[in-house]
């Protein structure tokens, strides 16, 4: 891998990251693991193989789309039900007729992104979730449902409503216990919960210097609308190792 590492330590130089875990595996060989760089600019505090990394949107393909394909498989949810007939706040909406199949396909006609934290932020941290599944039931479609593709947060925002509906449970214990343990993979996948005790901040990457919340974010979600609702979001909020 001797051309790999250079580009490693060239992106170091250059300031494309400040600090990097590389996982290269070819048919359950193990080619490379090293550690680049810092976790933390401020702090200098070096990245280590086990460096936990905010996963951002990548909370998408390994939880939530992991979680409504475990519930297909178990025969608890198609991906052409409707989304009124899942979850009764919608039935008498635009997006009634909303598939699950469309949602996961980000071709439900929904926008990309809304800032609801900026409001959300203002309210009892128990009544945010609530607060915003009932601005992604008023908000409106900037498309008919499959006529094109749009990338959208909002999908996965009510497919985490979708997923707590079917199986009574909140969407990071159910990837927890249904994926993530069976693959032995539960220390190194999983959400940060923001309303319980903070985790020691010595095992993750910083993300950012935020200027929303006036601060270093470690160990906690840096997607502000993730944040508002608590760290457990369907389409930000998980963390993990290489």
């Amino acid at each position: 891998m001797p051309a790999v590492e250079r580009l490693m330590h060239s992106a170091l130089a250059k300031g494309v990251f400040p600090g990097a875990v590389l996982l290269v595996d070819r048919g359950g060989e193990l080619l490379a693991h090293a550690a680049y760089g810092v976790a933390d600019r401020f702090t200098g505090q070096p990245v280590v193989i086990e460096t936990v990394f905010d996963l951002a949107s990548l909370t998408k393909p390994l939880a939530t789309a992991l979680a409504i394909m475990r519930l297909h498989q178990q025969g608890r949810l198609g991906v052409e039900e409707r989304l009124g007939a899942v979850l009764p706040a919608f039935e008498g909406g635009d997006k009634r007729g909303v598939t699950v199949g469309q949602l996961l396909s980000h071709t439900a006609g929904l926008p990309d992104y809304r800032p609801y934290y900026s409001e959300l932020a203002t309210r009892p941290a128990a009544e945010r979730r609530g607060g915003l599944r009932e601005r992604l039931v008023a908000e409106p479609l900037v498309n008919p449902p499959g006529e094109r593709m749009l990338y959208s947060d909002l999908d996965f925002m009510i497919l985490e409503w979708v997923v707590e509906a079917v199986c009574g449970r909140r969407l990071d214990s159910f990837v927890a216990e249904e994926v993530y343990g069976p693959l032995g993979a539960a220390e190194s996948l999983f959400f940060v919960d923001l309303n319980r005790p903070p985790l020691p901040v010595a095992r993750f990457a910083a993300t950012e210097q935020c200027p929303w919340r006036g601060r270093l974010i470690v160990a906690e979600v840096h997607d502000e609308n993730a944040h508002a609702v608590g760290g457990i979001a369907g389409h930000a909020g998980l963390f993990g190792t290489a």
